[in-house]
């Protein structure tokens, strides 16, 4: 019987010269993913945005298209 497989582990998207293919080739060979420490380290930096804190578009008065 033939064991299923999972599906890739990674797909490289928007190739539109060598020189992208084999940056997209490197990173997915030497990918590796965050440890634990690493993926606390950037979810508190992204904690602001996940809560709409410190955002333009979030203060009062805010007008689309208007940052002046």
């Amino acid at each position: 019987m033939k064991q299923k497989s999972a599906g890739p582990d990674g797909i490289a998207v928007g190739m539109d010269s060598k020189k992208v293919v084999d940056s997209n080739l490197d990173l997915l060979s030497n990918f590796k993913p965050m440890n634990a420490d690493e993926k606390l380290k950037y979810a508190m930096l992204l904690s602001p945005f996940f809560r709409h804190e410190g955002l333009e578009w979030m203060k009062n008065g805010y007008r689309y298209g208007y940052w002046g």
